[in-house]
Order: C-alpha cells, then structure tokens, then sequence
C-alpha cells in the first residue's frame, strides 16, 4: 500500500500543464469556445528512442479521449486481465 502512494501522486500530478482546463470568469458565456479551444501535447512513441510527435485535438476530443482510456482501464480491472487463447 505504501508504495503504491507514490505511483498515484506521480500518475496525478504528471498530467500536462497543457491538457488542464481553467474556468473561464463567466461558464455561460465561454463554455463553448472553451470546448473548441486547440490544445497541443506531446505524445510519447513507444519503440522510438526520437521521442514524442506533437498532437493537436480540442478540449473536448481531449476529454472524450481520457473518458474512453479511463472507462478501458476500468473494464479490465473489473473483468481482470485475460489472456489470449494459447498464451
């Protein structure tokens, strides 16, 4: 348990500066440009010692994005983790 505290704060705090969303003053009259606003990341490549490709997506691709991961991540904690036939 004590040293999964440390994983979670790491996991927590390590989401891009880029990717938070801050309340705009007034949410009736921003809330949908907010939405629209272009939001770049750099996205790691797995396999490639080059690094990251810059992606750019709207807030909200951003957040249907993490809903999605976080929904998968979810399903396999519940279901478990299964292997493939003859694995």
């Amino acid at each position: 348990m004590l040293t999964s505290l440390p994983i979670a704060v790491l996991l927590i705090t390590s989401v891009p500066v880029a990717a938070q969303v801050q309340e705009p003053a007034s949410p009736t009259a921003s809330k949908k440009s907010d939405l629209d606003r272009m939001v770049c990341e750099k996205e790691e490549q797995i396999g490639s010692r080059l690094g990251a490709r810059k992606v750019c997506k709207t807030v909200r691709e951003w957040q249907e994005q993490r809903r999605i991961q976080q929904e998968e991540v979810q399903d396999q904690q519940l279901r478990g983790y299964q292997q493939a036939p003859g694995g």
